[in-house]
């Protein structure tokens, strides 16, 4: 039987890191890891496994061609967080544009890039691309500000207007929230306060509230209270969506 190939973006990420790692295991299968930087140890440790690690950017449409060429599925992921937090990127935006912005602008340019050279992949079946709802969309203009949900959506819907035959070979998939979110985000981290129940002490463990806490940069303030709030009200996934398919359905109908 014939192998195919699977071009994984963000293979040293976790996301690109978990398709990687079952796909190695995945008979009749090749994986192809893609990584900016191939010299990391953890794109060492997918070569190890069976992975065929290769350099590319998705500023780069030139590396991407190159990346994707041969694959029969294309897994493409973005990292909104890693733009924003790249002291690198700080001084790029354009004069009083927040950085959380550009970053929003500069992923949808990113993930368009990846679109686009997709759709020039003549041995491709499959083409996945992770998403976030569109916050400004399913809440009918109230959250417009949750701009790292917005810039995925907009390079969705982007694939969709664009090319009809990708669009065809296309499957959105949005992840779920990471209970690693807990564990690794100061923000997200939940607090033990010391409480007092009928004269006893007690510790309790409080989730994050719907307001970022203190000290978080002013143009995030806005970003992340109205993430919470767009949550709470109309759904991590847009509810609204009739194009969404949960997992449960997908169980039920097998």
């Amino acid at each position: 039987m014939t192998s195919k190939l699977i071009a994984v973006l963000g293979a040293t990420g976790n996301q690109g890191g978990s398709v990687v790692d079952v796909f190695l295991k995945s008979p009749g299968w090749n994986v192809r890891a893609i990584t900016r930087n191939p010299s990391r140890d953890k794109a060492y440790a997918l070569s190890v496994k069976g992975a065929q690690v290769v350099q590319a950017d998705l500023d780069s449409p030139e590396s991407l061609e190159k990346a994707f060429q041969g694959a029969h599925v294309i897994f493409a992921v973005s990292d909104f967080w890693g733009l924003y937090g790249d002291p690198a990127n700080k001084d790029k935006p354009n004069p009083g544009q927040p950085l959380n912005v550009w970053a929003a602008d500069h992923e949808s340019q990113q993930l368009r890039n990846a679109v686009d050279v997709a759709a020039k992949i003549t041995t491709l079946d499959r083409f996945i691309i992770l998403s976030l709802s569109n916050a400004t969309k399913w809440s009918k203009g109230k959250y417009t500000h949750v701009y790292h949900f917005d810039s995925k959506a907009a390079a969705t819907e982007y694939a969709e207007h664009t090319y009809s035959d990708l669009w065809k070979k296309t499957s959105v998939f949005q992840a779920g929230f990471f209970l690693t979110n807990f564990l690794r985000d100061p923000i997200m981290t939940p607090k033990k306060v010391l409480s007092k129940v009928t004269g006893l002490k007690a510790e309790v463990v409080t989730l994050p509230k719907s307001e970022p806490p203190d000290g978080v940069p002013p143009e995030l303030v806005q970003e992340l209270s109205g993430n919470f709030l767009y949550w709470n009200e109309f759904g991590f996934e847009g509810r609204d969506d009739p194009t969404i398919i949960h997992p449960k359905a997908r169980v039920r109908s097998h």
